[in-house]
């Protein structure tokens, strides 16, 4: 990898580890989503509302099945339960076992903005919305219909539309509470209702957002109003509290995977490691290899041997030794190099070393006759020696190509 290109990369992974560190440590935006769970602390959830009812009630149950599963070949008695979700949509199937349960006198208290057709139907109730034109943020308030608390009222403040009962004057229906827009002289709706059916009864309400912990958190006049609704429900006997009908379900998760990336800090911790193992693999993953150490060139020990040789024979003044030698090694190359054949040991084929070599057959037997008699000589100068050195250079000067012309 070139230089430019690893400045680069670096210049890259710094960048992406500076804005997730900045990620990291961002205060997280406001969640306004309506979930409606016990598991969120977030304003739409319902972590307070359910806590404080666990500990209140004598006995405490959460449901996490439909009402139709939960409400089969029940005959419990004197029991409550509590619904708050966006929507139940409950259908006709399901309104008749609630009802029937409902008449073995048990309490239901349902709290929801939508409802499903069949049980409406059912009850024969209408539900409408009430939605301000005029200006830009209209503030719902609710008020109960119980005497002590005809002055007060709870304010919801977020701009939302009030969803009412349009018919509920039925002998059946008792109104316990109303909504209204900011002031004291807006028309009243009905949003809250008591149905009573043979032993038992229904609580339907419309603003599950009273139920929050915005709403219960937001205003002191807030956390009463809820207490008084919560106050036709008998905390001594027996309470279900729904968990299937809300927007987050209770489901049991327990891989590290999901704990981590639950958790904000350990989630970019989680990010973090990911990041340092990439940058491993870059720069530190591949396979690591010994450095290999620098040798010496060899020297040539042949060279050396051979100096040394012929040190030895030119201290001892053993010139024709040498020179038989060099004779030798020149017969040597004609037989090797050349594939010249010899006709006695000191008689090469004259033809063929013209032909090989590009020599005329005068310069070849002029060579070989001077060679064979330096070499059959039996004492030579050192002059010899050197006349027999330049008889063999220039002759291989000459089958090289470069043409040295040299005669003795």
């Amino acid at each position: 990898m070139k230089n430019k290109d690893k400045t680069l990369l670096v210049s890259l992974l710094v960048i992406l580890s500076v804005l997730i560190f900045l990620e990291s440590t961002k205060k997280p935006p406001v969640n306004w989503a309506s979930t409606f769970s016990k598991l969120d602390k977030i304003p739409f959830g319902t972590f307070i509302i359910y806590h404080e009812l666990k500990n209140q009630a004598d006995t405490f149950e959460e449901v996490n099945t439909s009402v139709f599963e939960f409400l089969q070949a029940k005959e419990s008695k004197q029991e409550q339960i509590i619904y708050i979700a966006n929507g139940l949509p409950f259908e006709k199937a399901e309104t008749n076992k609630l009802l029937n349960w409902v008449a073995k006198g048990n309490t239901a208290f349902l709290s929801a903005y939508n409802f499903g057709k069949g049980f409406l139907d059912t009850l024969d109730l209408k539900i409408k919305s009430e939605i301000k034109s005029d200006g830009i943020l209209h503030y719902p308030r609710y008020e109960t219909t119980k005497q002590q608390d005809i002055k007060s009222f709870a304010q919801f403040n977020r701009d939302s539309p009030i969803r009412y009962f349009s018919k509920p004057d039925s002998l059946t229906y008792k109104v316990l509470g109303k909504a209204y827009y900011e002031s004291q002289e807006s028309k009243r709706f009905v949003n809250f209702i008591a149905i009573k059916h043979e032993k038992g009864k229904l609580l339907i309400h419309l603003a599950p957002q009273v139920f929050t912990n915005y709403f219960l958190l937001n205003k002191k006049e807030n956390l009463h109003y809820t207490n008084s609704i919560l106050t036709h429900l008998n905390l001594k006997n027996k309470l279900y509290w729904d968990n299937h009908y809300s927007t987050n379900k209770t489901i049991a998760n327990t891989s590290l995977l999901y704990v981590f990336l639950e958790n904000k800090h350990l989630k970019w911790s989680y990010y973090f490691i990911l990041l340092g193992l990439i940058l491993f693999v870059i720069f530190k993953g591949k396979r690591t290899q010994r450095s290999i150490p620098i040798l010496p060139v060899l020297s040539n020990q042949t060279y050396d041997y051979t100096k040394t040789i012929a040190g030895i024979y030119l201290e001892k003044q053993e010139h024709q030794q040498i020179v038989r030698k060099q004779i030798n090694f020149f017969y040597s190359w004609l037989r090797e190099e050349l594939h010249i054949i010899f006709k006695a040991v000191d008689s090469p084929n004259l033809e063929q070393m013209a032909a090989k070599t590009g020599t005329s057959m005068e310069e070849c037997q002029h060579l070989i006759n001077r060679l064979n008699i330096y070499k059959n000589q039996s004492v030579c100068s050192a002059g010899e020696l050197e006349k027999v050195y330049k008889l063999i250079y220039y002759f291989k000067l000459n089958y090289h190509g470069r043409e040295q012309k040299h005669r003795e």
